[in-house]
């Protein structure tokens, strides 16, 4: 029941709507009947639950220091009192329910009497949408999540991310780690950077017929209990969301395999 937000383009906004920070965060559901902070795993997570309310349930999102960069500092502060919670829906409250029974702008309006603990709603008109994206990118954020007023449930919202290109060599081929398999399967995912630095993973899921024949032939120069490196000689443009801190993409994405002659062309801070 957890919201996965499938609608990501603007021309999807149905208004009047507001529109939301996207913060970088794990989705969880408080339960204030229970005092469990849940994760859309199953799994109970840590928060300080002293300040949370009772009798409630609510959607949220865990997040670390100011929400840009959760992820990146996850396994150091899963365990940290300096992780917060914040709210963006209230699925029912006392022996009320009110998702999917009421508008999200009765949902709002009620989540804001129960809890102070939300992010900021923006009322937001056509023509303002894509400035208050790029202000809220520059910022560092993942992007908005925009609903109309009117919406009973979240599969009419909108999340709204910008999306940059860089052009890096094939540096290796993932192995199937404990951590990045489930069920036996392979994450089937390439290191991608410089010889000098690996800029993190991309899928190559539905490029194997394209990309395996390039990188069969490279020269096998090691290996590690990650990856199998081979000599970076295959290029590939990458759409990516933006740089991590410790300077991997984030939610790359293969775009198209380079043209040898093609020059590499590096991320960039702040895209």
């Amino acid at each position: 029941m957890f919201p996965k937000i499938k609608r990501k383009s603007e021309k999807d906004i149905k208004y009047p709507a507001v529109a939301e920070i996207k913060l970088d965060g794990e989705l969880v559901m408080w339960d204030g009947y229970t005092g469990k902070l849940i994760n859309s795993y199953g799994n109970e997570k840590y928060a300080d639950k002293s300040k949370l309310p009772t009798e409630c349930r609510l959607w949220g999102e865990l997040f670390y220091g100011t929400g840009t960069n959760f992820y990146s500092e996850y396994q150091s502060h899963q365990k940290s009192k300096d992780l917060k919670v914040v709210f963006f829906d209230l699925l029912n409250i006392g022996k009320e329910c009110l998702y999917p029974k009421q508008p999200y702008k009765v949902r709002r309006m009620m989540l804001e009497e129960v809890t102070d603990l939300h992010i900021p709603s923006i009322a937001v008109e056509p023509g303002d949408i894509s400035v208050l994206l790029d202000k809220t990118v520059a910022k560092g954020y993942e992007g908005l999540v925009v609903k109309p007023v009117m919406s009973y449930s979240f599969e009419s919202w909108v999340k709204l991310k910008r999306k940059a290109t860089c052009k890096l060599y094939i540096t290796g081929i993932r192995k199937k780690t404990s951590g990045y398999y489930k069920r036996g399967e392979s994450k089937h995912s390439l290191a991608v950077g410089t010889p000098e630095h690996r800029y993190g993973c991309v899928s190559f899921i539905g490029w194997e017929n394209l990309i395996l024949p390039l990188i069969g032939g490279k020269g096998f120069t090691g290996e590690d209990k990650d990856y199998w490196y081979i000599k970076p000689e295959v290029k590939l443009e990458i759409e990516y969301q933006m740089l991590t801190p410790n300077n991997h993409l984030r939610n790359p994405f293969i775009k198209r395999i380079l043209d040898p002659r093609e020059e590499i062309q590096l991320p960039e801070r702040g895209k």
